[in-house]
């Protein structure tokens, strides 16, 4: 019994000593206007080098909207080091949705429990804030996107723009088209060098 009461302790103190370092979250990619209904997502990149970051229960907010909660889609919810999770609507077909084939089998994809992205979807029409909670409720990554982009372009928070010139695809990786999917390329703000292989080919 004594033996059980110092194991619980230990466990107890190890994990209120190393917390999970869900700070290393960050917004990597923004599709607020794809070509096709129903195809909106979130790209998220893990920027620690050593932790695993469980997602399960996690939360994203839409401008004014109620907090939406990000859950599995049958392939678990932990998001690697140095790793990138896309998150899509609830309603997202991924047998025959426009990224069928496109993502990466290394990448976590996730889904919302609901059918959007706020109430009806994310806007084109005017600047939106986004915000990603861990289960707790604290808030890890803030992003406000500019609105009135061309239509299956996408938001890039980690590389400060919109419409990312070719010099920024170049130097960040990402994959420019008429439809962006999931680019899961190294964000530009990054403090640690990366040198991952592009996983996304153009289209």
């Amino acid at each position: 019994m004594k033996n059980k009461i110092i194991l619980s302790v230990i466990l107890l103190f190890t994990v209120n000593l190393f917390p999970q370092t869900d700070t290393a979250l960050t917004f990597n990619e923004v599709m607020f206007k794809p070509s096709a209904s129903n195809s909106e997502f979130i790209e998220l990149f893990n920027t620690s080098i050593t932790e695993t970051i469980d997602l399960n229960n996690f939360k994203f907010k839409y401008h004014t909207s109620s907090t939406d909660i990000i859950i599995s889609t049958g392939n678990g919810t932990l998001l690697p080091p140095k790793s990138y999770a896309v998150i899509f609507e609830g309603d997202y077909d991924f047998t025959n949705g426009i990224y069928s084939g496109l993502i990466p089998a290394s990448a976590l994809v996730l889904k919302l429990n609901n059918k959007a992205f706020g109430s009806s979807g994310m806007s084109n029409s005017s600047n939106r804030q986004i915000i990603l909670f861990n289960s707790a409720g604290d808030t890890l990554d803030v992003y406000t996107y500019s609105a009135n982009n061309s239509t299956g372009i996408s938001a890039f928070p980690t590389l400060n723009v919109t419409t990312p010139k070719a010099t920024d695809i170049k130097k960040a990786g990402l994959a420019k088209s008429p439809v962006i999917a999931p680019t899961l390329s190294p964000p530009a703000k990054a403090t640690v060098p990366l040198n991952p292989p592009n996983l996304l080919t153009a289209l």
